[in-house]
């Protein structure tokens, strides 16, 4: 099973930045997992923020399997650092704005700011940030490795 935390790619700069929107939806499976019906007036409808590290990640990986025209294998190699300042609520859009830091051949290291808009708000506000590494594996190293 594949899930995608991002919804839209709105602006793409290649080898500098890429900013992707999710829309936090009722809909979604996590936000009726155990932990939040079981505290519902504590925790209404919270966006994990592992969940919010994941959507950079993905905006990240695009970003920088761009560079080289997505010939190669993206991995998340580390997350040096992750930092969340305010929750996302169902019914808010994140955004995510991922800059490329570092740009070698073996990889890359991107930083995502994390913003969030709530429908009755016209602005956004500051969520938190990740930083994040990403190595390169060429096809035919990710064909050798053994299964499990």
């Amino acid at each position: 099973m594949r899930w995608m935390w991002i919804d839209q790619i709105t602006e793409h700069i290649p080898l500098k930045s890429l900013t992707a929107i999710k829309v936090v939806s009722l809909s979604e499976d996590y936000i009726h997992n155990e932990f939040n019906n079981n505290s519902n007036d504590i925790f209404p409808h919270v966006m994990p923020a592992p969940l919010m590290i994941e959507g950079c990640a993905q905006a990240g990986g695009l970003l920088v399997g761009s560079v080289n025209n997505f010939t190669e294998n993206v991995l998340l190699a580390k997350v040096r650092k992750a930092v969340f300042l305010k929750d996302v609520y169902a019914g808010e859009t994140i955004r995510y704005n991922a800059k490329v830091e570092t740009l070698h051949d073996e990889g890359a290291a991107i930083k995502a700011l994390i913003d969030k808009r709530s429908p009755s708000l016209n602005h956004w506000s500051e969520v938190g940030e990740a930083s994040i590494v990403f190595s390169y594996a060429n096809k035919e190293t990710v064909k050798d490795l053994p299964s499990s």
